[in-house]
């Protein structure tokens, strides 16, 4: 988000059996070290779409290495090197509920043939999605649609796809760790965190649409809406690109977007402005410089702005359409849109009933607009005089008045026991909030 979304964005146009198991008894040291091969590798990939702001040899948030988040907000670090033996280690209990055997057979045996990291990753990612104790807990039917989506993905072999086997197969594992790990999606080095938490919602609470949206953009190269539009994708974003060619599982630089939210992302922008005329294309180009995400908005071929220029009330007509109910974007009354479906509050004490009359209903995850450039956010790469950002809100303690934060920008960026009083000051516009910190 941008500028442009505070206070609001007014727009001149209107809308017109299963298969063998390859034993894992290996060198995990030696195993280790050839997934830094390939990720280094994979990492020194480039083609026209590629993200020059992106350092992947860089430790840290594609931000920049730099953390700054007060220490109280920093979310808790963990040794990449065991959480990679915790996963390669992990077998499936007998607990765990399966769903159709005929659809697990598929996809296992397809990645079968593939290095024993992505084998790995694959069936922890369905365990997971499979596992009573998710949060929400999913269907049968969620879980087997999921499957069936993907499914369809390995097993076309027709020529109709516009991707190859290999760039299937990669959009499967991104499908299936977003099903898994939905905090986890991230926005990459693009300005797009508005539909990134509608993204992260969808795959918390209807993963099954999320992949069937997906699945569908790898079949045809288009978008095709729940309402069964079809809006038109640039063929050159249908491939994956620097961020996307790379496995969920080899990120090196926090933050990174995976290939399937790449396609959900751009599919449901253009979603939303195709609807409108004259009709307007995003895509996403090279980058011209470090303060360029690349993301272009066009009328009739003629670039009208470097940004998504989705404000609040833009993604909740976009949430609409993807089956949401109103009530779970909260913005400040002096910045948010006026819409019905947007909650504008205007006190840290509206904010609080917010969160208490929504707390454990289908509202939840919810959105909330705010400022960039507040403190507790620490230092964000942004395009000259942006500060609106969103971020997913994903717990709250009444008891202490705090809150949990997912934020889009990656999971070193998440914020653990903010006080409701700092984030109602950091929904404020940076003007009107004495705790906000100058743009640097």
């Amino acid at each position: 988000m941008n500028e442009s979304e505070v206070p609001s964005l007014r727009d001149a146009s209107r809308p017109s059996e299963r298969a063998p198991e390859r034993s894992l008894a290996v060198s995990l040291d030696d195993m280790e070290s050839h997934f830094r091969g390939l990720a280094t590798s994979a990492a020194r990939v480039s083609n026209d779409l590629s993200v020059g702001v992106l350092d992947f040899a860089a430790a840290g948030n594609i931000y920049g290495s730099e953390n700054i988040l007060p220490a109280q907000y920093r979310a808790p670090s963990a040794e990449r090197s065991q959480e990679t033996r915790r996963n390669l280690e992990r077998t499936p209990t007998a607990e765990q509920p399966r769903a159709s055997d005929q659809a697990r057979t598929q996809i296992l045996s397809d990645f079968r043939t593939m290095p024993l990291d992505a084998q790995a990753a694959v069936r922890q990612n369905m365990e997971r999605i499979e596992n009573p104790n998710r949060v929400p807990p999913l269907s049968q039917e969620q879980i087997n649609r999921v499957y069936s989506a993907v499914g369809r993905l390995l097993s076309t072999n027709d020529g109709s796809s516009p991707l190859s086997l290999d760039q299937r197969r990669l959009l499967t594992m991104g499908i299936l760790d977003n099903a898994a790990n939905p905090r986890a999606i991230d926005q990459g080095a693009h300005d797009t965190c508005n539909v990134t938490t509608l993204e992260e919602r969808l795959y918390t609470l209807n993963p099954a649409l999320g992949a069937e949206l997906v699945a569908h953009v790898g079949l045809t190269g288009q978008y095709r809406a729940p309402d069964g539009r079809v809006a038109h994708l640039d063929p050159a974003n249908v491939a994956p690109d620097s961020e996307g060619r790379i496995p969920p599982h080899f990120r090196q630089a926090d933050g990174m977007r995976n290939y399937a939210s790449q396609l959900f992302q751009l599919g449901v922008i253009n979603d939303h402005w195709q609807r409108f005329e004259p009709s307007m294309r995003f895509t996403q180009v090279r980058p011209s410089g470090r303060t360029d995400t690349g993301d272009r908005l066009s009328v009739n071929g003629h670039v009208i702005a470097n940004e998504t220029r989705l404000d609040l009330a833009k993604m909740e007509e976009i949430g609409r359409r993807l089956g949401f109910q109103s009530g779970y974007i909260v913005g400040n009354a002096r910045s948010a849109d006026a819409h019905s479906g947007v909650v504008r509050i205007r006190s840290e004490r509206e904010l609080q009933q917010v969160l208490e009359r929504s707390q454990g209903t289908a509202a939840w995850p919810m959105i909330i607009g705010v400022d960039a450039n507040h403190r507790i956010f620490g230092r964000l790469r942004v395009t000259e005089g942006a500060t609106g950002h969103v971020v997913s809100i994903v717990g709250y303690d009444r008891r202490t008045g705090t809150v949990q934060i997912s934020d889009q920008r990656g999971r070193t960026s998440d914020l653990h026991r903010v006080p409701i009083s700092e984030l109602y000051r950091a929904t404020m516009p940076l003007a009107q909030s004495p705790q906000a910190r100058p743009r640097r």
